[in-house]
């Protein structure tokens, strides 16, 4: 649904062209991010750089407070590494017991003991997001506590099956 004219715009397995192309022709509002490609060259050089560490921007957007939680270089346990490999990159759990290369890979950065079930790396990046979850929490209560005024977004998406 378009927020500025409420008018209900269909989409095929959730592609968001649809509202793109309705913003850019109705309202006259280009809401794609990649225009022209020099964006696109400014995006693979600001993702080169947060893998190396650098800089905490991604997409060319400057990264906020919560952005130290996902840099590629946060934290090397393999809880998080994994997390990190099942969403940004989109790995499934069963990758990680199926492929030998990925696991070679894995025992290359110094994680010797793999687990042989998809479940146990699902519950692993569980717990890693519990852990981050505390941090944040313990972040936003020291604010509170400090009397600091905050604010909090969540983006938030809805499949076609209302999921």
């Amino acid at each position: 649904m378009c927020k500025e004219c409420s008018i209900i715009v269909k989409s095929a397995g959730g592609s968001t062209s649809g509202l793109h192309t309705h913003q850019r022709t109705k309202h006259n509002n280009n809401t794609l991010k990649r225009s022209t490609p020099e964006d696109a060259k400014k995006t693979n050089e600001d993702e080169q750089k947060l893998i190396s560490g650098n800089t905490a921007t991604k997409r060319g957007v400057e990264g906020g407070p919560m952005t130290k939680y996902l840099l590629a270089n946060a934290e090397r346990s393999l809880g998080a590494t994994i997390a990190r490999m099942t969403a940004c990159d989109g790995f499934p759990f069963q990758m990680f017991c199926t492929s030998p290369n990925l696991r070679k890979a894995l025992m290359a950065l110094g994680f010797s003991k793999l687990p042989n079930s998809p479940t146990t790396f699902k519950q692993m990046v569980t717990e890693h997001g519990s852990y981050v979850r505390a941090l944040i929490s313990g972040e936003i209560n020291q604010l509170k506590g400090q009397g600091q005024r905050f604010s909090l977004t969540f983006d938030e998406w809805m499949s076609n099956r209302n999921r």
